[in-house]
């Protein structure tokens, strides 16, 4: 949904009573406003998976919407109503997954949770990449809960948008014990959560100049003013990073066959919803970047998104893309940090000859020597040093892997007459 529409004024006996979306629905502007659910979803009823994202030039606007919750329900979502797992269902693990970044959630009205209300299955994240600000919303029944109340888990952070931030006072639950809540800085994770929140006119007025979607003046009869129910709602993405670093063991390029450049790639793979509400795993390049002198062999990834659709960690990797002539690639991950090594395939060394006889003041020293060289213990080659090639002999471009990849050892020993 996008453009100037608008969807206003409808009336549903049950639920829905603006938008019903059984697949997936992605709203990235228009306006659903003053919707009338007898049941749940006021506005919107997400049953599989909801995308909500505008800008402040095109906002997403859900606003005056009510869902009277006849059924007693108890978290109707007078704005959006998302969905609890239903067997069978193209649905993510938590049930409806409703991903809504950019938003402002504000003088929406419920019993309980006035801008978001949530039962005991249901997960609240909220994070601070494009995310959220929750503020001046009411809760009638609950004083502790304007804002969030969900018998669930979630996830509150206190950076809002624009840099804003937001502080949050209320209880919740930590390993099955009650505590009071008062996070000023940060985020946090709790059960049975009931907080209410706290921002400045200043924080409040820089993130209506960032907001790209507007959940205000929704009302629900029992949870949720603005988002209610049973399954995932998102606020935001968490992000992550990685950090790629190439190493050379090459002998300090002894060779000069190090390039001036490198080219590696960040690849992604994890499950992402189609438009038929299926799920496929993606596993795909996302970002190419040249590696040398003029980054110091390094580069940073920020900004990932540190979830797929099915709520269940990304997978990244680097690759190297055509790697070096007489190189191999080991590639060691720990965490975000990559650390992509290039060892060359073939050693160099030079044998040479050193005499302590005071300039064969005894005239002693031989023509010439004959030093053996051994590869793993094994005879490799017999060479023959001698003055007028200044005592040395140079070893270039040898292997230095067997078969099995094992570095090879060499050794020497002179060969005594």
């Amino acid at each position: 949904m996008d453009g100037n529409v608008i969807i206003r004024n409808n009336h549903s006996d049950r639920n829905a009573g603006g938008i019903y979306s059984r697949d997936k629905i992605i709203i990235t502007s228009g306006i659903i406003d003053s919707n009338v659910a007898e049941g749940v979803g006021g506005g919107i009823f997400v049953f599989n998976r909801g995308f909500i994202q505008g800008t402040p030039e095109e906002r997403v606007e859900i606003t005056n919407n009510e869902a009277h919750d006849v059924s007693h329900h108890s978290f109707a979502g007078g704005g959006i109503f998302v969905e609890h797992p239903v067997s069978g269902a193209w649905q993510g693990p938590d049930g409806a997954n409703l991903q809504v970044n950019s938003a402002i959630i504000t003088n929406n009205t419920a019993a309980y949770g006035g801008g978001i209300g949530g039962c005991g299955d249901a997960v609240v994240r909220e994070f601070d990449n494009i995310g959220a600000s929750i503020y001046k919303n009411i809760a009638t029944k609950n004083e502790n809960a304007q804002d969030i109340y969900c018998d669930g888990i979630a996830t509150i952070t206190t950076k809002a948008l624009g840099g804003s931030t937001i502080s949050w006072t209320g209880v919740g639950s930590l390993d099955g014990k009650q505590i009071d809540i008062n996070l000023k800085e940060g985020s946090a994770s709790f059960e049975d959560i009931r907080v209410t929140a706290h921002a400045s006119e200043q924080d409040i007025n820089t993130a209506n100049s960032m907001a790209g979607v507007l959940i205000s003046g929704n009302i629900s009869a029992s949870g949720g003013g603005g988002i209610g129910g049973n399954g995932a709602i998102t606020l935001g993405n968490q992000i992550t990073a990685i950090n790629v670093k190439k190493v050379w063991d090459d002998f300090d390029d002894f060779r000069k066959e190090r390039p001036d450049s490198v080219s590696v790639s960040l690849v992604k793979t994890g499950m992402e919803m189609q438009d038929d509400g299926g799920y496929v795993n993606v596993n795909e390049v996302i970002d190419t970047v040249d590696l040398s002198e003029d980054n110091n062999w390094s580069y940073s990834w920020t900004g990932l998104s540190k979830y797929d659709d099915k709520n269940s960690a990304y997978v990244y990797k680097v690759i190297e893309n055509n790697i070096p002539d007489n190189y191999v690639c080991k590639i060691e991950q720990s965490g975000i940090n990559v650390t992509v090594t290039n060892i060359h395939t073939k050693v160099s060394f030079t044998v040479k000859k050193i005499w302590d006889d005071l300039d064969n003041k005894d005239n002693l020293r031989p023509d010439s020597i004959q030093i053996e060289v051994l590869r793993d213990g094994e005879h490799f080659d017999i060479i023959e040093l001698k003055e007028d090639v200044d005592w040395e002999h140079l070893f270039d471009g040898l292997d230095r892997f067997d078969s099995n990849g094992n570095e090879y050892k060499f050794s020497l020993s002179e060969i005594v007459n």
